[in-house]
């Protein structure tokens, strides 16, 4: 059944103890990706608690939020966890302005 964005996450983490993150984050280590790729793997599930603050676990984070979300323009923002966009210092204003158009997103049936 389709999830509302990061609930999938809650999920895997109740079911199988792991989000999917750190599941990543784990295969990451082991194909001896970065360390910093490996840690913002391992806290983008939720960066603000996992261990300590992780920009990039973070940037991951809310890309995965945008990837899963149904809206395709620049109000997809206002659904964004707030505590995490203001750790970031994102800019919410300059961000709607520049918000790509939809039809700008790749279509992997094409081709």
């Amino acid at each position: 059944m389709p999830l509302l964005p990061g609930a999938r996450w809650d999920r895997e983490k109740r079911l199988v103890g792991f989000s999917e993150g750190q599941i990543t984050a784990e295969l990451a280590h082991r194909w001896n990706f970065p360390m910093q790729i490996v840690q913002a793997l391992q806290r983008s599930y939720d960066p603000l608690t996992e261990q300590a603050f992780s920009r990039l676990g973070a940037i991951v984070h809310l890309a995965g939020l945008l990837a899963d979300s149904a809206y395709v323009g620049a109000e997809v923002l206002d659904s964004l966890p707030q505590d995490v966009v203001a750790s970031l210092r994102l800019d919410l204003p300059w961000l709607r302005e520049h918000f790509p158009p939809a039809d700008s997103f790749v279509d992997i049936g094409a081709g």
